[in-house]
């Protein structure tokens, strides 16, 4: 997400955001699609190594999204967000700029900010908690100014393709981007990172390059299963102190598989994710994965996911996914097991109820209590 916004684009964002509302309320709107997301929480937490933490509720993100035919092979797609900067106050965003190109029935080219196409959460749930059966993403995949590990957006170019046949469908997609910008705060008291987005341009001259498959079998209808993997550099930049050239820079590969089945009845989601890193002539390495699980009874969907991360000493997501860094552990793991349910009242709006338990090497073992309505319109 883009997250300090300068004073001309604070104006300048919230009047973008009317004008999507005005002209989904005018004649002018023709093919134009307006829609949102919207959720509020109230969530306790139990005491952990680093103390008890504030009962409280809080706004959820307000998810604005509009999409545009120019012409019948050309569309937009435009989403804004408005949510709590966590010190206080709100900040608008804008997610998601893409312009799509339809070349024929099969091919498909767009250019702008999307999300990637690393992995299947990413692109089968996007804003709006509403979309999604749990309250939170698991903790690696939350957005990147959430402390999520894995570069959520992306700005470049995106090529996808689909293939029918009588076995199922077979997708295909390829993207090149900006890489990505760890920002560290060393002289914090537990020194932190953030992965950030390059929007404006990049941060050097190397890009990323993305390539996806994935592949529905006719036999089994919703079941997807697929695998990915991403190739580039990240520039890592410190607040307090210079970087020397070979510490700023890390080349970084990036694996994924998944299997998901996210049914109507039953629900199945597994993927696991590597990161290999290579700084300065040392490599380092981290992965993480989640098993997600659920079904429905009567009106509820009951479900439960345990997701988990390892990150190796000095590899610098052993701060990024952890929200805290500390070098002298010899490494970082992270666990949280959740169980929940979900109450449909209407397909535009839920509630939620979840119990985790998080083991983490520094925080040690702490359980929180969530209770979500999510709504869309």
């Amino acid at each position: 997400m883009i997250r300090s916004i300068p004073a001309t684009r604070a104006v300048l964002v919230p009047l973008l955001c009317a004008g999507v509302v005005w002209l989904a309320g005018s004649g002018a709107a023709q093919a134009f699609e307006f829609n949102g997301f919207g959720d509020m929480t109230y969530r306790a937490r139990g005491a952990s190594n680093g103390g008890g933490a504030n009962n409280g509720f809080a706004l959820g993100q307000l998810d604005l999204y509009a999409t545009k035919e120019v012409t019948d092979r050309t569309d937009v797609l435009i989403e804004i967000v408005a949510e709590d900067r966590q010190q206080g106050g709100f900040e608008v965003d804008l997610e998601r700029l893409q312009f799509t190109y339809t070349l024929s029935n099969v091919h498909r080219l767009r250019a702008g900010r999307f999300h990637t196409i690393l992995g299947y959460w990413g692109h089968a749930y996007h804003h709006g908690a509403h979309l999604q059966t749990t309250i939170y993403r698991p903790f690696f995949l939350e957005f990147e100014d959430r402390g999520g590990a894995l570069p959520a957006h992306a700005v470049g170019l995106w090529w996808s393709g689909r293939w029918a046949s009588a076995a199922g469908r077979l997708e295909t997609s390829a993207m090149v981007h900006n890489g990505s910008t760890v920002i560290w705060n060393s002289a914090a008291g537990s020194p932190t990172g953030t992965l950030e987005t390059s929007t404006g341009g990049d941060s050097d001259n190397h890009k990323s390059v993305v390539f996806a498959i994935n592949f529905r079998p006719s036999a089994l209808e919703g079941l997807e299963v697929g695998a990915s993997g991403q190739s580039g550099a990240v520039r890592v930049t410190d607040t307090a102190i210079p970087l020397s050239p070979t510490d700023k820079d890390v080349r970084e590969v990036i694996t994924a598989a998944h299997v998901a089945y996210p049914g109507e009845q039953v629900e199945f989601i597994a993927e696991r994710y590597d990161w290999h890193h290579t700084r300065g002539g040392t490599q380092t390495s981290a992965n993480a994965w989640y098993l997600q699980a659920g079904g429905r009874v009567g009106k509820g969907f009951l479900y439960m996911r345990y997701a988990t991360m390892d990150a190796e000493k000095d590899d610098y997501f052993d701060g990024i996914g952890f929200t805290t860094f500390s070098s002298s552990l010899a490494g970082r793991r992270r666990t949280i097991g959740t169980a929940g349910v979900r109450l449909d009242i209407h397909y535009l709006t839920a509630l939620k109820l979840e119990l985790s338990q998080v083991d983490d090497d520094q925080d040690g073992q702490y359980e929180t209590g969530t209770v979500q309505w999510t709504f869309a319109f």
